[in-house]
């Protein structure tokens, strides 16, 4: 059960893709994505979608980078970096 979903943003869209990750359980689609513990109590979101330096146009793809607590975003061109509370951290381009 995932639990801290209170406000009708945060329920889970049909299109969502789950992936879970040590101690975390991502939860997004190509709009937004929701970070939660292992037990399902909600931690934050990342929804930053737009065109602004620190947002993205659409999700492609997410993942938890192993090697530490940062959140992946991959979009057409670009990587986006997210700290677990939803914080952004960096933009790279892809080669």
């Amino acid at each position: 059960m995932l639990n801290g979903i209170t406000h009708k943003k945060h329920f889970i869209p049909g299109d969502a893709s789950y992936k879970f990750r040590r101690d975390y359980i991502l939860v997004g689609n190509n709009d937004f994505l929701l970070i939660f513990d292992k037990n399902g109590k909600f931690i934050s979101e990342i929804n930053a979608k737009g065109g602004g330096p620190d947002e993205y146009k659409q999700i492609s793809d997410f993942d938890l980078l192993p090697d530490k607590d940062e959140i992946v975003i991959c979009t057409d061109k670009r990587m986006a970096f997210f700290s677990l509370d939803g914080h952004f951290i960096e933009k790279k381009a892809i080669p």
